[in-house]
């Protein structure tokens, strides 16, 4: 299997006593201090995995499974949903699943990409 040619990087910032995620960054494989480029603003995103052509995550402010292409753009919302907490993929889908909460029990979702 071929490695992608980006590395996904969350960028992190302290606010107050708190550790906060508020962007995702792809750098090309090599020069790094030259190559740093923000994909797409994102509201605390977590659960952050890519493949060539997409970077996904689940943005924790919003409660949305998200993606962006490696090359940038906007972002796509790709479901709604409220505490997730494993994402995976293989070469067809999204895969992820959620917390049992008082209204749903835990569950796995999958989504073609």
């Amino acid at each position: 299997m071929r490695q992608s040619e980006w590395t996904c990087l969350a960028v992190f910032a302290a606010l107050s006593t708190a550790l906060s995620c508020n962007a995702i960054w792809g750098i090309s494989e090599g020069e790094i201090a030259d190559d740093a480029g923000m994909l797409a603003a994102a509201n605390y995103p977590t659960r952050i995995l890519a493949d060539a052509t997409f970077v996904y995550w689940y943005s924790d402010g919003a409660k949305q499974l998200q993606r962006v292409r490696t090359s940038g753009g906007a972002p796509e919302t790709l479901a709604d949903s409220t505490y997730i907490n494993g994402l995976a993929q293989d070469c067809r889908a999204v895969y992820w699943t959620t917390w049992h909460t008082e209204e749903l029990p835990a569950s796995v979702f999958k989504l073609a990409k």
